[in-house]
């Protein structure tokens, strides 16, 4: 359970996994563009932009690929 967790511990998953998780609704746009932008600039993937929603979705179909379709 969630509550089973420290506060604080939660706080810091979220500042450094998905700082916008609250504000979104699985999806962060804005980190999506972001992380094109860069990819796109530098021809090749440097950073990716998965919410904690995106990165538990991928686990539980056993998907890893990097890949915008995956998303």
């Amino acid at each position: 359970k969630l509550e089973d967790y420290p506060k604080k511990l939660i706080k810091i998953i979220l500042a450094v996994e998905d700082k916008n998780f609250y504000s979104h609704s699985g999806i962060d746009y804005s980190a999506l563009l972001r992380a094109s932008y860069k990819n796109l600039i530098n021809f090749k993937y440097i950073q990716g932009a998965s919410t904690i929603t995106q990165q538990l979705a991928r686990i539980l179909i056993n998907d890893r690929r990097k890949s915008i379709g995956r998303k």
